[in-house]
C-alpha cells in the first residue's frame, strides 16, 4: 500500500482497466482502515502525497505506481480520480488518532488544497448565475464527455468543504477560502420529478448512474443532499443491482446504511454473494473490455470489508459522532453478533456484543482528547423502559426512538463501557 495498491493492479487493472484504479484503491484502503489495519492505510496516504503531481492533474485518471500518467493528456478528463483519491486521504485523517494533526499538515491537507484549487480553477465555471462542471469521462470506453456530472460534482464539493474546514483548523490559506466557499454555496444539483438528475443532458426518466447512486458513501454527500430526494433517486436507479460488479453492490449497501435502510443494504450483500462470486467464495469482476479478473478480486473484498464494518460501526464523516448498530439488518438484531477492534473516528476503537435485548460496547480511545457523541441502537426486543449504563452505572442520555445518544469526554488511553438493555 506504500506503492499505491494491491497485486490486483498487475493482474487486472493494468490491462483490463487501462491502469484506472482510483475507486479500487479507495475501497480496499478504506476497508483496511475500518478494520484497524492502520499502518497499511496510512502508508497509502503517504504514497499519494509522494506521487502527487505538482502541476496539471494531481492524480491522472490512469497512472502507475510512480504517479505517471498512462493516457494521453487530451483523454485525461476524469477528475473523479483526483476527487476520489482526495476523499480517501480525508477518510484516513478523520479516523486517525494520535499524530493526526501532523498527518493532516504533512500529507492530507496538501492533497486537499491542491485538488480543491484544481476544481475551482479548471473544472467549475459560472455562467448566467449558474455553476457548470466541464465535460468529464468516467470510463475507459471513449464515451462523449458528460457535462455537469452530478456524481463528480458531489465528490468535488465534499473536497472543497473539507479544504475550508482544514485550512481553518491549521490557520492557513485564509485567502483561498472565499473562492472555495463560493462554489460550495453555488452548488445546487438539478432535481427533476423528485430525483437528482445525473447530468445536464439526462432525460427526466433516466436512471441515475452508479456513482450518483452511491454518493452517500463515496462522497459522504448527506451533508448537502436531501435524504428524501436521494432515496427516490436510488430507488428509481437501482431497484436491482444493475451492474455485474460486486464492489458497486457493496458501495450501494454503504449508501443505504447512511439512509437508515439497513435491510435494503443487506439485500445488496445477499445479491452479491449469491450472484457475483466465482468459485469458492471469490468475488468476480467482468470488465467492459471482455476480460475477467483473476480471483480473488481485491476491490470487491475491500468494498465488502468497508460495508460490513459499517453495518456495525458507522463514524460520522462531518462531526465527532459515531453510530453503533445503525447498519445492522433485522436478522443480525434478532441474533447474537460479536465485534472487535473496529476503528471509528478520531482514533476511537470499538468492540462489543449485540443480542436481541442488550447491546454492550467497549470503547478504547487512541487519539487526542475530544468529546464524542456515541449513538447506540436500542436492542430490538427491549421493552418500553430501557437502561443506559456507563461503566456499569446509569448515565444520562438523549432518547431518539430507536437510538440513544451519550456524550463522552474521551482521553488518550481511556477505556469506557456502554450498555443499553431493556
Amino acid at each position: 500500500y506504500a506503492f499505491g495498491g494491491t497485486a490486483q493492479y498487475l493482474l487486472f487493472h493494468q490491462n483490463g482497466w487501462g491502469a484506472s484504479n482510483f475507486h479500487d484503491e479507495h475501497y480496499v484502503v478504506d476497508g483496511l482502515a475500518r478494520a484497524n489495519l492502520w499502518d497499511s492505510a496510512v502508508a497509502n496516504v503517504k504514497w499519494m502525497r509522494r506521487v502527487m503531481s505538482p502541476a496539471g492533474r494531481a492524480f491522472p485518471w490512469m497512472m502507475n505506481y510512480d504517479g505517471a500518467s498512462t493516457t494521453l493528456a487530451e483523454r485525461d478528463r476524469a477528475p473523479m480520480s483526483d476527487a476520489n483519491r482526495t476523499l480517501l486521504a480525508i477518510r484516513i485523517y478523520e479516523m486517525a488518532g494520535r499524530g493526526r494533526r501532523q498527518l493532516l499538515r504533512n500529507a492530507v491537507y496538501p492533497i486537499v488544497k491542491r485538488v480543491a484549487d484544481l476544481g475551482v480553477d479548471d473544472w467549475f465555471h459560472e455562467k448566467g448565475g449558474r455553476w457548470f462542471f466541464r465535460g468529464v469521462e468516467n470510463d475507459i470506453m471513449g464515451d462523449k464527455p458528460i457535462v455537469n456530472d452530478t456524481a463528480t460534482m458531489c465528490m468535488y464539493v465534499t473536497v472543497l468543504r473539507k479544504a475550508i474546514e482544514y485550512s481553518r483548523l491549521l490557520s492557513v490559506d485564509a485567502g483561498r477560502r472565499p473562492k472555495w466557499q463560493r462554489v460550495v454555496d453555488g452548488f445546487k444539483p438539478e432535481v427533476v420529478e423528485g430525483r437528482y438528475l445525473p447530468h445536464s443532458e439526462a432525460k427526466p426518466e433516466a436512471r441515475a448512474n452508479c456513482w450518483l447512486n452511491n454518493a452517500y458513501y463515496i462522497s459522504e454527500a448527506r451533508e448537502y443532499l436531501d435524504d428524501a430526494v436521494y432515496a427516490r433517486t436510488r430507488d428509481q436507479g437501482e431497484p436491482t443491482v444493475v451492474c455485474n460488479l460486486p464492489w458497486i453492490g457493496f458501495a450501494a449497501a454503504s449508501s443505504e446504511i447512511r439512509l437508515g435502510r439497513p435491510d435494503r443494504a443487506e439485500q445488496f450483500f445477499v445479491d452479491t454473494f449469491e450472484n457475483r462470486t466465482h468459485g469458492p467464495g471469490y468475488f468476480e469482476e467482468c470488465a467492459p473490455v471482455g476480460a475477467a479478473a483473476l480471483p480473488p478480486f481485491g476491490t470487491a473484498h475491500g468494498s465488502h470489508l468497508t460495508a460490513a464494518c459499517e453495518q456495525i460501526v458507522l463514524p460520522d464523516f462531518w462531526r465527532r459522532r459515531v453510530c453503533i448498530g445503525r447498519g445492522m439488518p433485522s436478522k443480525w438484531r434478532a441474533a447474537t453478533v460479536t465485534f472487535r477492534h473496529l476503528r471509528a473516528r478520531d482514533g476511537l476503537i470499538v468492540s462489543g456484543k449485540s443480542t436481541p435485548r442488550r447491546l454492550d460496547v467497549q470503547l478504547e480511545h487512541t487519539g487526542e482528547d475530544v468529546e464524542m457523541e456515541v449513538v447506540l441502537s436500542i436492542p430490538c426486543e427491549a421493552g418500553q423502559f430501557i437502561a443506559v449504563l456507563k461503566d456499569g452505572l446509569k448515565t444520562s442520555y438523549e432518547f431518539h426512538g430507536d437510538t440513544v445518544a451519550v456524550r463522552l469526554p474521551l482521553r488518550y488511553g481511556q477505556k469506557t463501557a456502554l450498555t443499553v438493555e431493556g
